[in-house]
């Protein structure tokens, strides 16, 4: 692995075994999130002069259902939530890279979600905080489910849907986001209201075509 920064800045680090997949800078620390293909999570520390990565700690999420599809680092820095093959997102402490006990189970986010939906949304595709409200989790399902989960409810605020497969999503403003999938083409929400307060499934979007 290789990173590289202003001139003459080029940093290296071999992970025996593993292929990187994915990687995730923690703005203004110095530091790394590296995922592997091995499903490991690595937090590495740029060394004292600037010409080494540390490898400080790592977290291994077991078991295929447990497979890293999607993630997100909180405002705070603090966590990283990520989402599973399986379905589930899991909460994972920076600080001593252990999980939290809180697991928001794939089951509880689609109680209230078309019966279409309910049996098997597939893995989580994409995972946004939404941009106004770290309380609020924007979660999109590979078979085109996408919630608007509530944190301190612990209940879904809006539910959206597309006969899609999502390939991924992105917020615009607060209260509009922009989702793609595999067709080529990409949705764009209507404005569905500052903070709804029951459980609504929105058709209101326009689709586009990439093509």
């Amino acid at each position: 692995m290789l990173v590289y920064g202003q001139p003459g800045v080029e940093l290296e680090l071999e992970l025996e075994e593993e292929e990187v997949a994915r990687l995730l800078f923690i703005t203004g620390q110095g530091r790394i999130l590296a995922i592997t293909t091995a499903n490991k999570i690595h937090l590495l520390e740029i060394g004292e002069n600037n010409n080494q990565f540390n490898l400080t700690k790592s977290y291994h999420l077991e078991g295929r259902l447990k497979t890293i599809t999607a993630f997100y680092l909180e405002a705070g820095l603090k966590r990283l939530v990520i989402g599973t093959e399986g379905g589930n997102i899991y909460l994972l402490r920076l600080w001593n890279m252990s999980l939290e006990q809180e697991i928001i189970y794939q089951d509880q986010v689609v109680r209230n979600v078309p019966e279409t939906f309910r049996v098997n949304p597939g893995a989580v595709e994409a995972i946004l905080e939404h941009p106004a409200d770290p309380n609020r989790l924007l979660v999109g399902y590979t078979r085109g489910l996408v919630v608007l989960w509530d944190k301190a409810a612990q209940a879904a605020s809006h539910t959206f849907v597309s006969q899609q497969q999502l390939e991924s999503l992105a917020w615009i403003e607060d209260s509009h986001f922009v989702s793609s999938h595999n067709d080529g083409r990409y949705v764009s929400t209507v404005r569905y209201g500052r903070y709804g307060t029951g459980t609504g499934l929105f058709f209101m979007v326009i689709l586009l075509s990439l093509f």
